[in-house]
């Protein structure tokens, strides 16, 4: 978990997330003290930035009743739903910016509004659903032209 005025928090990386590529090679084994050599190397060649592979953490959110807490919208170029908005009662699962991955044990990712409403329409109570977080910094990305709305 990022602490506070750290360098991950920052960089809007969200608790959980995992390094798990630096400059594109993999990290294998002892993640942080290799994270910590690399860097330094870096550094030390005077490099400026560095690219950085996170595994993003992902969560599961159960609901046993409609209408579902969340509304989506689809980011047509990635091919997610990410959660637009929620009413606040899955709040400390569920949260504006986090992809939806997917619904009752059916994988989401890649399919059309169409698609995800079957699925969504489809589905029996109570629904499991799994979510990934994205880097804060990523969520600015989303421009308008890029989306499409759907009601979850």
């Amino acid at each position: 978990m990022p602490s506070p005025g750290s360098q991950a928090a920052e960089l809007g990386i969200p608790p959980g997330a995992q390094v798990v590529r630096v400059g594109g090679r993999p990290l294998s084994k002892q993640l942080t003290e290799r994270l910590v050599k690399r860097i330094g190397k870096a550094k030390q060649r005077g490099m400026t930035s560095l690219t950085l592979g996170l595994a993003m953490p992902r969560v599961t959110a159960s609901c046993a009743s409609r209408p579902f807490p969340f509304s989506t919208v689809l980011d047509v170029g990635r091919g997610v739903f990410i959660i637009k908005e929620t009413d606040g009662s899955a709040a400390d699962q569920i949260k504006a910016g986090m992809v939806l991955t997917s619904i009752g044990g059916i994988e989401v990712v890649g399919l059309t509004e169409a698609d995800l409403s079957k699925v969504l329409q489809g589905t029996e109570l109570p629904v499991e659903f799994g979510l990934q977080s994205l880097p804060c910094g990523n969520q600015a990305d989303l421009a308008e032209p890029e989306l499409s709305g759907s009601e979850g």
